[in-house]
This record gives structure tokens, C-alpha cells and sequence, in this order.
């Protein structure tokens, strides 16, 4: 089975076991390449929880806009793209985890932690998979 395949099939299997968040704003960071899969994938989940979904595909600054990978986004590029000190990301941020290494840090040295900070009060989730994530939120 193919990771894109997987993905969607993860997402199929936990919805039903997300919690109602009426009102709750979810913000989904990801690469270009994704950003079209994960878009109906996100009505379906406000649909689902009441919350209200924005999904944020980021442009690849660091590499180039050819990179549309989310595995090899910068920290700093999502942080552009959601301005964060400037723009309120929502309650929750879900960032996709493959973009962080084992010392939780972007490819471009940023750490998870400066992330966090930046977004807060939002809460700031590293995540493979966007329904499972919220399960445990």
C-alpha cells in the first residue's frame, strides 16, 4: 500500500472517534504536493466535529517551490506561511511530523519548541495522521 493511500485510510478509520469541538479552529499544515489531497479531507473533519478547519499548504521557500514534500519543510516557512505574531493560527495546529528529525528540528535547524512559541496560545501538534492526533488532543 502506498503512504498517500495509507494516509487517507488512517484518516477513514479514526473520524469517527474524534471528539465534537464545536467552534474549535484546527489549522492543517502542509506541503504543496498534499495540500490537494488533504482539503476535502478537512471538510469532511468539520463536518464530522463541528470545528472549523483551514488547511495551510506551504510553499517550499528553503529548497525551492519544486519541493512540495511536506517531509522537507522548514520550520521557518511554516512559520511564513501561517505569520505566525501576526495572525491568530487557530486553537490547534497540526504540523506533519516527517518534517521534524529524532532532535525535534526542521531541516533548517528551527526547533519544534521556537514553533510552538511562535503559534501560541494555539495548540501545536507534530502528527502523521490528522484524526488520530485529535483523538488524543
Amino acid at each position: 500500500m502506498g503512504a498517500v493511500r495509507s494516509f487517507l485510510n488512517g484518516f477513514d478509520e479514526n473520524l469517527p472517534s474524534v471528539p465534537h469541538m464545536p467552534g474549535r479552529r484546527v489549522t492543517m499544515v502542509t506541503g504543496e504536493r498534499m495540500g490537494q489531497v488533504i482539503a476535502p479531507l478537512a471538510e469532511r473533519l468539520g463536518q464530522a466535529t463541528g470545528c472549523v478547519v483551514r488547511t495551510v499548504p506551504v510553499r517550499n521557500e528553503y529548497f525551492g517551490a519544486t519541493v512540495t514534500t511536506a517531509g522537507l519543510l522548514a520550520g521557518m516557512d511554516m512559520l511564513d506561511a501561517l505569520e505566525a505574531g501576526t495572525r491568530d493560527a487557530g486553537d490547534v495546529v497540526l504540523i506533519p511530523a516527517e518534517s521534524l528529525n529524532d532532535d525535534m528540528r526542521f531541516i533548517d535547524d528551527v526547533a519544534f519548541d521556537d514553533v510552538v512559541t511562535a503559534l501560541a496560545p494555539a495548540r501545536v501538534i507534530a502528527a502523521h495522521e490528522i484524526a488520530s492526533a485529535l483523538v488524543m488532543q
